[in-house]
């Protein structure tokens, strides 16, 4: 079903140049639109908001070191080693299962939503637009960006869990060290 799932949706490559450029262009470059984001939450000195990014950077390394450890434990090959695949962006070396970009994107969806309603939902849209755009390019099946929207999703909303009662404990020594650095 993963086979057939992307062979739909990588079908869709190839028909119009502006759809597979834009596609191309999100599939490698939305996580920096997410990175953006978060930086410009930083720069509001908000307490609350410098807490969500301090939040989304640890759900983020832990999320995506978990993944890569799980990569290596598969070795899953992307779906163009095996199978005719429309090849939009370039060839990597890297196992297909989870997606990083997915986990990424998810990793940082919960924390932002939990905080700032309409920017989360805004991640949110854009976290299932790089997935489908991973697909639609032929760098992953389908179950790699579900794969990696799980694994981000369930390491971040562990991690806010974790932080619920601790988050005033835990995040105000480090956002003072950052203000002490002239960085928040």
């Amino acid at each position: 079903m993963d086979l057939a799932l992307f062979h739909v949706i990588n079908g869709l490559a190839g028909k119009n140049h502006i759809t597979d450029e834009l596609m191309a262009f999100c599939a490698v470059y939305m996580p920096w639109v997410f990175i953006a984001l978060l930086v410009g939450l930083w720069f509001t000195r908000k307490p609350i908001s410098q807490g969500t990014v301090l939040i989304t950077a640890a759900a983020t390394s832990i999320a995506l070191a978990i993944g890569q450890a799980i990569g290596w434990t598969m070795q899953r090959p992307r779906p163009y080693v095996h199978h005719a695949a429309i090849l939009l962006v370039g060839r990597t070396s890297d196992f297909s299962f989870p997606s990083d970009h997915a986990t990424f994107a998810f990793s940082i969806v919960w924390p932002v939503l939990a905080q700032h309603r309409k920017m989360g939902f805004l991640m949110l849209a854009m976290a299932i637009w790089l997935c489908f755009a991973r697909v639609f390019v032929g760098a992953h099946y389908p179950g790699d960006v579900l794969g990696g929207a799980v694994l981000g999703s369930v390491v971040s909303l562990s991690v806010l869990r974790f932080l619920r009662d601790r988050r005033e404990v835990v995040l105000t020594p480090v956002i003072g060290f950052f203000h002490n650095l002239h960085l928040g």
